[in-house]
């Protein structure tokens, strides 16, 4: 992978650093384009399914795959960000893709990242998330999948995935984040994602803050689209909370019910998700696509599995991963510890990148802190841990401890929990990434 890594290093990487400003050609399709036309537009050859949103949207994307997977469909994935293997977000039947594969399509766009290297003008060079959008585009043709799902990056409407054509696209819930880019109000962030939303499109929406939702539903209006909303077409009667594990459900949906189904991840926005991903499935059926019902469903629930989302890694002592990092996100793992573990209090595993509302955060998870670990996130844009320990402790946090790294802070937190407590960590998945690659969950 180091040629990999040595020709990407070089190119802009939004991931790592926020823009200074944002013009006409910081975020544009042209560059994706013609990056695509140079590899004879692979992405035309299978159908697409595109999900945007703030918070939820790989969850969805994983979740649909998985029934896609037991309803016998050999589906492409492409998420972000990964945790552990920059090949995690590039997936062929439930797979990271191996090395030689994503090396294999890497060498057919190199002499093209070069060529525009030489330019000399960093905005017409391709940026990191369009070579491996490129990528996944590329490799899910030569793989032959019957279908493609993708997790739209940044917003929607200037994101790398906003070339396709999509036969079925999702809005997952929509909040506050990437304001500086996006939009200062909930309604302009909304516009930026729903602009996936092509003329005469299928869309299953998420999406609950009316100012949001009204966008979405003037959006479809707008292209002449057909649009199912949670909520309405697509209705989660939870039934039965399993304490520290997860959730019994029913659903329906605007064609049938779905009973007595088990999620073995905590929490109702969880719930939510998959109320997203079998809108996905109706119309995927509906349009002739695949053959599923409930005998797919509900083993591709009750084995599934969504890494740093509400992850229990260990019991003894109780350890729960959350990658969770924006204010919506902290909100929900803070409603699956009340519903869920009633009965733990809560030592924190904190860090958290600078564009964050992390002030915000911290004045949520004090009061429900007994203790907490403060620590650098790997990424350029980490808040330093101790600007994160003088915020806790003004707001009243008495046992604060600083580390130098995510695993530092997980053992110092190992020394600090009691058999009454648990373990969480927060505020990135980039904590999350580096405690799953050390750690060897």
């Amino acid at each position: 992978m180091d040629r990999f890594w040595e020709c990407t290093k070089r190119t802009t990487n939004y991931e790592k650093t926020i823009p200074a400003s944002v013009g006409r050609r910081t975020f544009d399709l042209e560059r994706m384009n013609a990056l695509m036309s140079f590899l004879g537009n692979p992405q035309r050859s299978y159908p697409t399914i595109q999900v945007a949103g703030t918070n939820g949207k790989g969850s969805v994307v994983r979740i649909t795959e998985a029934v896609l997977r037991h309803s016998g469909v050999r589906a492409g994935v492409f998420l972000s960000p990964h945790l552990v293997s920059i090949r995690e977000r590039i997936q062929v039947a439930g797979q990271p893709v191996s090395e030689d594969l994503f090396l294999e399509h890497f060498d057919r766009m190199e002499g093209y990242l070069l060529e525009k290297e030489s330019t000399g003008d960093f905005l017409d060079r391709p940026t990191f998330f369009e070579i491996l959008t490129a990528l996944a585009m590329s490799i899910f043709e030569a793989e032959g999948v019957s279908l493609a799902l993708f997790e739209v990056g940044l917003g929607g409407r200037l994101d790398s995935t906003n070339i396709l054509k999509p036969e079925v696209c999702a809005l997952t819930e929509i909040g506050m984040d990437h304001a500086s880019i996006l939009g200062e109000t909930l309604a302009e962030i909304a516009t930026e994602k729903a602009a996936i939303i092509d003329r005469k499109a299928v869309v299953v929406s998420g999406v609950t803050p009316p100012a949001a939702r009204e966008v979405v539903q003037n959006r479809v209006k707008m292209m002449e689209g057909t649009l199912y909303e949670v909520g309405k077409d697509l209705v989660v009667d939870p039934v039965a909370f399993i304490r520290e594990v997860g959730t019994r459900f029913h659903i329906r949906s605007w064609n049938r019910g779905y009973s007595t189904l088990d999620l073995p991840i905590p929490g109702l926005h969880h719930l939510h998700n998959v109320a997203v991903s079998v809108g996905l499935l109706e119309c995927l059926r509906d349009q002739g696509r695949v053959r599923w019902g409930s005998a797919q469903l509900r083993p591709a629930l009750a084995e599934l599995e969504l890494p740093g989302r509400c992850q229990v890694v260990e019991r003894d002592p109780l350890i729960l991963f959350d990658g969770c990092h924006n204010v919506d996100a902290l909100t929900a793992l803070l409603q699956v510890l009340s519903e869920y573990f009633p009965d733990r209090e809560t030592g924190w595993v904190f860090g958290v990148v600078g564009d964050k509302e992390y002030e915000k955060m911290l004045d949520l998870i004090v009061p429900r802190g007994s203790w907490m670990v403060v620590t650098r996130v790997e990424s350029p844009r980490s808040v330093e841990p101790e600007e994160l320990a003088r915020g806790a402790r003004k707001r009243g946090m008495d046992k604060v401890v600083v580390a130098r790294n995510g695993v530092e802070a997980l053992r110092k937190a190992r020394t600090l929990v009691s058999s009454k407590e648990m373990v969480v960590t927060a505020g990135s998945l980039y904590l999350v990434g580096e405690l799953l690659r050390e750690g060897g969950w």
